[in-house]
């Protein structure tokens, strides 16, 4: 990597780094490990970009002794003592294919579309409910909110 520990100033990317350095010594190798590739990794360092959820998320399933609090806060040491290991709810967050809970053999990914199909139903049903409260109430409809444009 050209940029070393003190060039870099976004303090998730130093941190993103020593752990490069402590534990893989190459991005490549790092790259290989959270399931990612390399250019993207490349790409964070070099615009000094924030990592996205899922790369923090593959991280914390590649590196389960690293503490994520150090990691997106920087608050508290970097390695965890053993507390987390074993822990049903984070072995599962790192599994996508762990079942959800109690509902038998659904994944949390279907779980999830399906709970936003649900969830995307009832908001257009509350949506039709404000519109006829907004008419009852003599608010104007969307159209003529813009002098008779349609919006």
């Amino acid at each position: 990597m050209d940029k070393n520990k003190e060039s870099i100033k976004s303090p998730i990317l130093q941190r993103i780094k020593r752990i490069i350095d402590e534990n893989e010594k190459s991005i490549r190798a790092f790259s290989l490990r959270i399931d990612s590739n390399p250019m993207t990794i490349n790409s964070l360092f070099a615009r000094e970009s924030n990592p996205s959820y899922s790369t923090i998320n593959a991280i914390a399933c590649a590196y389960p002794k690293i503490s994520m609090e150090w990691l997106i806060l920087g608050i508290g040491e970097m390695y965890l003592d053993k507390a987390r290991e074993g822990n049903e709810n984070f072995d599962k967050l790192c599994d996508p294919e762990e079942t959800y809970g109690d509902i038998g053999s659904v994944t949390e990914i279907e779980y999830l579309r399906s709970e936003n199909a649900r969830l995307s139903n009832m908001v257009g049903r509350l949506e039709g409910k404000v519109e006829l409260l907004q008419e009852q109430l003599g608010y104007p409809k969307k159209a003529e909110t813009f002098k008779g444009k349609s919006a």
